[in-house]
Parts: structure tokens; C-alpha cells; sequence
């Protein structure tokens, strides 16, 4: 498998100076456990997760930690830097600066590696320095899912494809199963039934056009005028 066919696209991100208040009610609605930090100008600049809220003043988790002969070498800055990242509410002063991503050409094996190096649960992925998706520890165990019901029903692509798509399809208010069904051969996406508005038609080539493994869209589809009711 690839990394654009396990990752996660459409990934929930934080911006640098937006409130961690901002940042856990994103996390607790999107179910994640960690958002990735965008500047300004939309650049990768960092990950918060749950372990960078563990100690809070405000859940009295900071704790208090014991002058050490470190501080004596560092000076005041090592207290200030703890005060600020147990007190401060802005996701920038939280996060984990030194962000380690990959791309979509990298070996979906030396992402798992980096994962259980870098002991991390996520690992973002870039193209040309932007944002374009996440794979998770949740994303690869689902990929394990599909594979091994793609080898159950033999071994074929054609499941993890239509798996993939079909997944995207559910997410959208436009898409109907009853009116529209489809099957996957040899990669190729062969749509039936009926549809009342070209956009519709114009978002399912793009749905398929999206889904990795695709190769070809066959459309035998028709068109019911909204008005009268009548297929053509």
C-alpha cells in the first residue's frame, strides 16, 4: 500500500495563535487526539496532542518540579519556559515545534518506523511543504482491515477501491445509494442509475477521480427531469 491510500485527507488543523479552548473542542468533536498547527500563511508549523494538556494549572496537574543543578547552569528560563506551557492558553506556546512529516512518495514502511522511532501516534504528510493529509495509527490499522478483506474476497484491488470510495460517497449530502450504485473492475468505476442535476454527475467523476487505484469512470447513468419525472 501507499501512503495516499491510508492517510487521511480533509484533516482537522488549529492555527498557531487560536486558544487551546479552541483546540479541545476541535478534538473532542472530530474524535482525534492530536491537531496539526498552521501558520498564517497555511505552513505546517507544528503538532498539538493530548499529552502537550496533560499538566494544567487549571486541573492542578502541573505539579511542582525541584530546583535542580540544571537550573543553576540554565538560569530562571527553564522555570519561566515550564510556567508558560502549564499556564498559557494559546496553542502556540503548547505545541511541539520540531514536527516531523512525510510525503506521499514515501514508503508506507518508513512511516511506520518513523511512527515507533519518534514514539508518535500520527504522522503528517506534505507535499511542497503543505499540508495534504495524516496517517494515523487508527488509519493504518483500518488499511489492515481492508487489506485483509480484500485477500478474503481474493486478493483483488477492486474491493479496497470501492471500500475507499464508497467511504467518501457516504460523507456527502449530494450522494444517494438509492438512486446511484456502483461497482469496481480492473480499477475502472462503473456508475449506474439516475441522477436530476448535472453537478451531481460532475461530483462523482471527481470522487472517483480522487480515489486511489482508479484508473477508469464508466457512466450508465440517467438523467429523470425534476419537473415532470420523466428518465431520459
Amino acid at each position: 500500500m501507499r501512503v495516499d491510500e491510508v492517510m487521511t485527507t480533509g484533516v482537522a488543523t488549529v492555527r498557531a495563535d487560536a486558544s487551546i479552548s479552541d483546540a479541545i473542542a476541535t478534538m473532542e468533536a472530530q474524535h482525534i487526539s492530536g491537531l496539526p498547527v498552521l501558520d498564517d500563511s497555511g505552513a505546517l508549523v507544528g503538532m498539538l496532542t493530548e499529552g502537550d494538556l496533560l499538566k494544567r494549572v487549571e486541573t492542578g496537574t502541573a505539579g511542582h518540579r525541584r530546583a535542580g543543578w540544571l537550573d543553576v547552569v540554565l538560569g530562571s528560563g527553564r522555570g519561566a519556559s515550564d510556567y508558560v506551557r502549564t499556564h498559557s492558553r494559546c496553542v502556540g506556546d503548547l505545541m511541539s515545534r520540531e514536527v516531523v512529516t512525510a510525503t506521499e512518495a514515501t514508503p508506507l514502511k518508513e512511516v511506520v518506523a518513523l511512527m515507533e522511532k519518534l514514539h508518535v501516534k500520527r504522522l503528517p504528510i506534505v507535499r511542497d511543504g503543505a499540508l495534504v493529509g495524516i496517517v494515523s495509527r487508527a488509519d493504518l490499522v483500518h488499511a489492515l482491515g481492508l487489506a485483509l478483506k480484500a485477500e478474503a474476497a481474493g486478493g483483488s484491488a477492486d474491493v479496497l477501491i470501492h471500500e475507499r470510495l464508497q467511504a467518501d460517497l457516504r460523507q456527502q449530502s449530494w450522494f444517494s445509494s438509492g438512486d446511484i450504485s456502483f461497482t469496481v473492475k480492473d480499477g475502472v468505476v462503473r456508475y449506474t442509475g439516475v441522477f436530476s442535476d448535472q453537478q451531481v454527475l460532475g461530483a462523482l467523476r471527481v470522487a472517483a477521480q480522487n480515489t486511489a487505484g482508479v484508473t477508469g469512470i464508466m457512466e450508465e447513468l440517467e438523467w429523470i427531469d425534476p419537473v415532470v419525472g420523466v428518465v431520459f
